[in-house]
């Protein structure tokens, strides 16, 4: 048998390079088209005072969970690393999901308590301090979940599969969206659908 052609080495590298990259990417713009669409129906079907709202707080939230992004990052990694045993990429993603609910649970009290304090330490007038208050206390209990999403995703990333985590943000990026604008318009629960 002759050696490979080192043409075709490079090619395939690049076709996974390609497999890999784009499914994520795809799934990293969803948050922000989803900030968009959410953006849209507050700023239409509730008030300019909520949109401010929803900006202020979604600020808070980027800033909370981007720290927590060493959960899908260490995972993967660690899942990379073992993704031969099954057993120990149970035990990886046991683990980080234990971490994540334990960090999540922390990060809902934390916010719970914090928000009037966070809020004006972001410049938040006390106007709509009062009107984040509610969307930011409820959105705080979504927390453990959000993170234990990140454990679940950087598992999968870790076994070679992005479709599967592009996927389920997609479904849920459109259950949420719809779900809010049923709430927001016929139950006009305004900025709280959101949460």
């Amino acid at each position: 048998m002759g050696a490979r052609h080192p043409r075709t080495d490079i090619e395939s590298i690049n076709r996974q390079i390609v497999c890999l990259a784009g499914p994520a990417l795809a799934a990293g713009a969803l948050l922000p088209l989803d900030e968009m669409v959410q953006a849209a129906m507050v700023g239409r079907l509730v008030g300019t005072s909520a949109l401010a709202a929803l900006g202020v707080c979604s600020s808070v939230f980027m800033l909370v969970f981007k720290v927590f992004n060493f959960l899908d990052t260490a995972t993967t990694s660690s899942v990379a690393r073992c993704s031969d045993s099954a057993d120990q990429v149970s035990r990886v993603l046991a683990n980080a999901s234990f971490t994540a609910a334990f960090i999540g649970g922390a990060l809902t009290l934390g916010l719970s308590i914090c928000s009037p304090w966070l809020l004006r330490w972001f410049g938040t007038s006390p106007v709509l301090v009062v009107v984040c208050l509610p969307y930011l206390r409820t959105r705080a209990f979504a927390a453990p979940f959000e993170l234990i999403n990140m454990a679940a995703q950087g598992t999968l990333r870790g076994c070679r599969d992005v479709v599967t985590p592009a996927k389920v943000n997609l479904l849920a990026v459109l259950i949420s969206n719809g779900v809010s604008f049923v709430l927001i318009r016929h139950f006009e629960l305004g900025l709280l659908s959101l949460a």
